[in-house]
């Protein structure tokens, strides 16, 4: 999905704050245990991406991210969004990612994407709330990392 930049949405109202280096050990406890967390959150992804969580006193319990932000070139992929399963259908995904994407646009990212099951109807009505747009479908898998050389012809 994109969101062109003129289509965001207003934030539902609540309480999130900036997540930072700091906050992997809580981010961690936040994934602690659960079948369905994002595939592709690092550590390291805190120290030059953009996330914002929800904090129920010294607990997670939603949070969004970046997987990528290239200033230079003006894209962000938004990414890294979880909410606790006991605390889903309450807005907290839709807050967190809204307010990933407006931080971003405020630093001028222009091109902000996200990649979304097609089948995640409570994902996909998060995200079209705040103004994002099916874009492409995408595809998951695993890939093999050919050997290097000249590539052939079929």
């Amino acid at each position: 999905m994109v969101l062109p930049p003129e289509a965001l949405a207003e934030q539902p109202p609540g309480a999130m704050a900036r997540l930072g280096p700091k906050d992997a050990p809580k981010i961690a406890a936040l994934f602690a245990g659960q079948p369905d967390l994002p595939d592709a959150y690092d550590p390291s992804q805190l120290e030059s991406g953009c996330f914002f969580g929800v904090w129920e006193g010294s607990q997670l319990a939603a949070m969004a991210g970046t997987h990528v932000v290239s200033s230079q070139a003006r894209v962000a992929a938004i990414g890294n969004v979880y909410t606790r399963p006991d605390r889903r259908g309450m807005g907290l995904a839709r807050r967190t990612t809204g307010g990933v994407a407006a931080e971003l646009l405020r630093l001028g990212i222009e091109t902000i994407v996200l990649n979304v099951a097609m089948d995640n109807a409570p994902a996909l009505s998060a995200y079209r709330a705040l103004g994002f747009m099916p874009f492409c479908g995408y595809y998951e898998g695993s890939g093999e990392l050919a050997a290097p050389g000249p590539l052939k012809e079929s």
